[in-house]
């Protein structure tokens, strides 16, 4: 009986690429609104380096920048120097404390690695860092930028001979008010924190806090920054000694139309708002207003939404696809499994086995024998339905996964026994409680088929 054998498995690719284009849609949209996000105001934490790479050093690039070895390189005692002093790996991070100095086209830099060598490298060998360089200060770092302590730390009156004025623990909130100040090698910063501790701490005791700093005010903010209140505020008429001529709500939108000024240890901003009372407020009560930040806000809480909803249906589709995948094997495992047979085919290995346990009892020695090589012949018939490859019985066995033959150990030991009374002839001693046990080997392995 002729029937068409259908392809196995049906039509999955075709939903499995679909998943995979959705996924990966969903994520380009996320990377699309970070990028957006990264202009008006909140951080991508590192989108860039992630997928474009670490950028190379350019002249004006500021001391302090972190960077990493962007391969193996020398480490020589200066700049176009044949005296090498150590050895760079790929990886190997770095600050940069000198340079640069351009020679025969190529700048170089001098660098202070972690590993505490320190010595000048080809621009080329290094870039920059962006994931530590973004946290890091420099040189160059503007009043007003906002950091965080990195560990406990002991707030001094002054950078060189102070006396401690407090402590600060780890994570703690600040913002730069003064500095930097360098003092045996290491810059010191003069810190507000949170806290009301107000000193001076070492450079290594601190690092941006860059979502903080993305919204913050500093020196480098241009008058006309749209600006809004972070909480219900004062507004002052001067920034010395002023009085309150009025007040804002949270949220109240304006613009920098004066400042900064410091007072103390306080940065006054002048600030046109859009409604109400102008005049001087504390830096600390407001933030920078991006102009597409609230439609960026707006459009990563509905992608947030989007691919929430989306997840919720492919989770749905793939419970469906599992149920499905599951019932098509079931059915093709009753429609086209290696041992299913039709009704004549069947018939014929009944009449098969039929004759191999009429030899076995025979009295006959030589009918044992012939018992034992059909039911061989009716065992490689059967893996033959597997499609396993190999020439012999033996070279389709050693094919065979365990988890799906789990009579394999009995097919190995009656086929050997075979060889053994096919190759041994008369010299092989046969019984028939021999035979018999042989035999049942084999029907234990027909039943797990049900081949006979």
């Amino acid at each position: 009986m002729d029937r068409e054998k259908k392809k196995y498995p049906y039509g999955w690719e075709e939903p499995l690429i679909i998943t995979l284009l959705i996924v990966f849609l969903l994520q380009f949209l996320a990377g699309f609104s970070g990028f957006i996000v990264s202009q008006t105001g909140v951080n991508t934490d590192g989108f860039f380096s992630v997928f474009l790479g670490n950028p190379k050093l350019q002249a004006d690039t500021p001391i302090g920048t972190k960077i990493i070895n962007a391969r193996d390189g020398l480490i020589y005692a200066g700049p176009g120097s044949d005296e090498v002093i150590g050895e760079a790996k790929r990886g190997d991070l770095g600050e940069v404390v000198g340079g640069p100095i351009l020679i025969d086209g190529e700048l170089w830099w001098e660098i202070e690695y972690e590993d505490g060598t320190r010595g000048w490298v080809r621009g080329s060998d290094i870039e920059i860092d962006l994931e530590r360089d973004r946290k890091a200060l420099k040189a160059n770092t503007p009043i007003g930028t906002k950091v965080q302590a990195t560990e406990e730390t002991t707030v001094y009156s002054s950078p060189e001979g102070g006396i401690p004025v407090g402590t600060v623990s780890e994570g703690e909130r600040g913002t730069i008010i003064g500095g930097p100040v360098e003092v045996d090698g290491e810059r010191w910063w003069q810190v507000k924190y949170e806290d009301g501790t107000v000193g001076w701490v070492p450079e290594s005791s601190l690092e941006v806090d860059v979502k903080r700093d993305i919204l913050g005010l500093n020196d480098t903010t241009s008058l006309g920054t749209a600006i809004k209140s972070i909480e219900n505020l004062d507004v002052f008429n001067f920034p010395r000694n002023g009085i309150v001529i009025g007040t804002q709500v949270r949220g109240a939108l304006g613009t920098l139309v004066g400042g900064p000024v410091t007072v103390s240890t306080t940065r006054w901003w002048d600030v046109d708002f859009e409604e109400g009372v102008d005049g001087w407020v504390d830096e600390e009560l407001l933030e920078r207003q991006f102009p597409l930040q609230q439609a960026a806000e707006s459009t990563g809480s509905f992608l947030r939404k989007v691919a929430f909803l989306v997840s919720a249906i492919l989770g749905v589709g793939v419970i469906m696809l599992f149920f499905k995948l599951r019932d098509e094997i079931r059915r093709e495992y009753h429609l086209f499994k290696p041992l299913s047979v039709l009704p004549d085919e069947h018939h014929a290995k009944h009449d098969k086995w039929s004759r191999v346990l009429e030899h076995v009892n025979s009295d006959n020695p030589n009918d044992w024998r012939l018992a034992i090589l059909e039911a061989d012949i009716m065992l490689e018939e059967m893996v033959d339905t597997m499609m396993l490859g190999g020439n012999t019985l033996g070279e389709k066995l050693k094919r065979v996964e365990r988890a799906d033959f789990k009579t394999i150990d009995k097919a190995w030991e009656a086929h050997k026994m075979r060889n053994a009374t096919a190759h041994q002839g008369g010299d092989y001693i046969l019984t028939q409680r021999e035979t018999k046990r042989i035999i049942a080997l084999y029907k234990d392995v027909f039943d797990e088929f049900h081949f006979v």
